[in-house]
């Protein structure tokens, strides 16, 4: 963040990019806004910036994101015998484990995302087959319906999908916790029966190594 003072503050802007590694240079940001990347573990490499008059036509196109940022996660499961449970958030456990109880819905959210996009999802439930895909909070599965979430599909949309992966893996009865997959591959399993009983998800830079 970058900013002036004084008189000087009052006649000019500010205005500057960053260059980030394996990104390249970002949009332009101005008078203390933030500039450069959180949480993905990316060095800035170079920095431009120019003094710009108040109202000039000399101020940089700011047409892309000048920060990128690593944004919440919200994720709730519906759970027989217990309804819906408290959000958890980015790498943490929705559901049950070791309480035999099926997952029969859940709600995935982002927040604070410097970028635009969110996050879809879709459910394959017991006696339905695959749901189509929900977005942003919606709920994905079925309530009251005795029905359960037997697999799962997770991705990311629009710009944040540029910069982030999203991963995730189910705890299913009889088995434990499956494997890791990402961006919209099946996770559970299919035409056995089995329910999912809990779903860890977790957003990491693009091209990040697997949680596990």
């Amino acid at each position: 963040k970058i900013c002036l003072s004084g008189d000087l503050a009052s006649y000019f802007d500010v205005w500057y990019r960053v260059h980030v590694d394996n990104v390249g240079w970002l949009g332009w940001a101005k008078n203390d806004a933030a500039a450069g990347t959180v949480g993905l573990a990316k060095q800035a490499e170079a920095i431009q910036i120019k003094l710009v008059a108040k109202g000039s036509s000399d101020a940089p196109a700011q047409d892309q994101t000048a920060l990128i940022q690593l944004p919440g996660l919200s994720v709730k499961a519906n759970c027989s015998g217990l309804g819906w449970q408290t959000a958890v958030g980015n790498d943490a456990v929705a559901g049950t484990v070791g309480q035999n109880r099926a997952m029969e819905a859940m709600q995935l959210s982002l927040s604070d995302s410097s970028v635009s996009g969110g996050i879809s999802y879709s459910a394959h439930v017991s006696n339905i087959g695959w749901q189509s895909a929900v977005f942003d909070g919606a709920t994905s599965g079925t309530i009251g319906q005795g029905e359960q979430i037997q697999a799962v599909k997770i991705s990311l949309t629009g710009d944040v999908s540029n910069y982030f992966d999203v991963w995730y893996r189910v705890h299913v009865s009889n088995y434990g916790w499956l494997g890791w997959t990402k961006n919209g591959s099946p996770a559970g399993t299919t035409k056995l029966g089995i329910p999912v009983q809990a779903l860890q998800v977790k957003i990491v830079p693009k091209g990040a190594a697997a949680p596990g």
